[in-house]
């Protein structure tokens, strides 16, 4: 447990610091200068321009547990709230992070042929399952302008989740016989009697979990409806405490999300041709001032012979 705090203690701070990195202005600005063009001293440097919007995230999402050769048929529906931050870089290109609370809740009821009645499906166990994550992104994110204040955003890259509980609340309707059976076949047999289980205090399960999700969106203005999918990539399960065996489980989930951005700039049409005209101004400036040292240069020289 106390490995978990510092875990969740380190990235609360990356997430603090990572603004104050980058300069916080509204929107990403087009250089001044383009990518070929070079200055003669410090104050011409070719530096791009970048930007720090930031956004709130609602969504839903539906995680689902898979092994090596099955889906897990138990579908936790749920929703997640939380703050991103994009760091907006030339090309359209930019890196997304942020943290995110995320809750989850799935039922799955599981029937069994009674060991003492013929009959089928008279006897069952239900889980009633109910999961808390705290979740970081790190994306790289793509946007195209469409029209206007319309733009269509793409993303890929991994999402770091660090489980705060996963409680499994059981109600066992099996007789004696067959709750016997069945616990020879579970990972632990405390896990099909009545009452409360947290899979991580338990070490059933492992709290750190890395998914890799790809997506997309459109955006109009301040508001952006976003979608995705994301692919469990490391080990959930621990052990089998019955048969020694690790079982390899993995977590995918699709998610959706209405994403309000904060600090929006509205759309100027004539953006593009003011960025223009300022590169064309400072070529000018810089085309002048060469000029003029040209003729320093000469004329210095021209003086020293005409003294000697």
């Amino acid at each position: 447990m106390k490995r978990f705090y510092n875990i969740l203690l380190v990235l609360i701070l990356v997430i603090s610091w990572l603004p104050s990195s980058y300069a916080q202005t509204i929107r990403p600005q087009l250089s001044e200068r383009m990518p070929w063009e070079t200055g003669d001293d410090d104050s011409e440097k070719d530096v791009w321009k970048f930007s720090t919007t930031y956004r709130i995230e609602l969504g839903f999402q539906q995680p689902n547990f898979r092994t090596d050769s099955t889906t897990n048929n138990t579908y936790y529906n749920g929703g997640k709230i939380g703050f991103l931050v994009d760091f907006n870089m030339p090309y359209n290109m930019g890196i997304q992070t942020g943290l995110r609370y995320e809750l989850t809740y799935g039922v799955n009821t599981q029937h069994y042929r009674s060991a003492d009645n013929t009959n089928v499906g008279t006897e069952y166990v239900r889980h009633s399952m109910l999961k808390h994550n705290i979740s970081m992104p790190l994306r790289v994110v793509y946007t195209q302008q469409l029209w206007r204040e319309l733009a269509m955003t793409f993303y890929t890259g991994p999402t770091f989740q660090i489980g705060l509980a996963l409680t499994d609340n059981v109600l066992n309707a099996l007789s004696d016989s067959t709750l016997s059976w069945l616990q020879n076949y579970s990972p632990d047999p405390s896990l099909v009697k009545t009452g409360t289980h947290d899979y991580y205090a338990d070490n059933i399960y492992r709290r750190f979990n890395v998914e890799w999700g790809i997506g997309g969106g459109l955006q109009w203005r301040n508001w952006r409806l976003e979608g995705g999918y994301n692919f469990g990539l490391n080990n959930l399960a621990k052990y089998q405490p019955n048969t020694g065996k690790v079982t390899h489980l993995n977590e995918w989930s699709w998610e959706v999300s209405v994403i309000y951005t904060i600090n929006y700039t509205p759309f100027d049409p004539d953006y593009e041709q003011k960025a223009w005209t300022r590169r064309e101004e400072r070529r000018l400036e810089r085309e002048n001032r060469n000029s003029s040292r040209s003729k320093e240069t000469r004329w210095f020289f021209g003086t020293g012979f005409e003294d000697e």
